[in-house]
């Protein structure tokens, strides 16, 4: 302990070399001291260089929304359609649509689902400030938007409890469709038959809910726990 708070006691604008003969001479007064500082090197020096495990990193749901001018929406349909494979290769896509009700119209509304979290996100956004066909279609659109609007999320832990709910994953709800119209291998439907119920040719409904919850540390733990209980009334029913 002597020997630490000595260490920590070297001013700062010491050179290098002071900063050694200060330490040789601390080592040299006993023993016991080398001994312990010897330890304490060591310590640092294994703790140091091996490797420190890299966290798996959560998934993030980003959802974008940007208001257009009601007289450039068909502009700006017509300019996203054409660059819809370019949004494909460079972002994970999982929505794009404008909504015709329910709320605020001439809203483009588009959701990512970034499976590496903040850190993909970040690699895909550089990347897409890098792609010149990306700027020249920014470009064009950028006169038909009043404003943006940005949200991130994550997925709620029910998301992964029940089968029914596929979350945003890649791949997810696509089979749960197949399976369901019985296109699929036949593993998703209990009687393997098709529902003559389904239609596949038309596109499938995403319907956006916000709830406005009290203000309190436990209200969303609550609610989750709440809407985790109906799933699985739901299940039993």
């Amino acid at each position: 302990p002597k020997i630490a708070s000595r260490l920590y006691s070297i001013p700062t604008s010491s050179s290098r070399a002071s900063i050694s003969a200060s330490l040789h001479l601390h080592l040299h007064t006993t023993t016991s001291k080398t001994k312990y500082y010897t330890y304490l090197v060591q310590r640092r020096t294994m703790s140091s260089s091996a490797p420190t495990p890299t966290p798996t990193p959560t998934p993030i749901v980003e959802l974008r929304e940007y208001a257009l001018h009601p007289s450039q929406v068909v502009s700006y349909t017509n300019s996203t359609t054409e660059a819809s494979a370019l949004r494909k290769s460079l972002t994970p896509l999982r929505l794009f649509s404008m909504p015709e009700t329910g709320g605020m119209l001439n809203i483009a509304t588009h959701m990512y689902y970034f499976q590496g979290g903040f850190a993909e996100r970040s690699i895909r956004r550089n990347g897409m400030g890098k792609s010149e066909e990306w700027k020249t279609y920014v470009k064009s659109v950028k006169p038909c938007m009043i404003s943006q609007k940005s949200s991130i999320f994550v997925e709620a832990p029910l998301v992964k409890e029940f089968s029914e709910v596929p979350g945003l994953v890649a791949g997810n709800a696509e089979s749960m469709l197949e399976a369901a119209s019985g296109s699929g291998s036949g593993s998703g439907s209990e009687s393997g038959k098709k529902n003559e119920n389904l239609d596949l040719d038309l596109d499938p409904i995403y319907e956006i809910r916000r709830y406005h919850l009290k203000l309190g540390y436990d209200t969303v733990p609550q609610f989750l726990t709440h809407t985790h209980a109906f799933k699985q009334q739901q299940q039993q029913s």
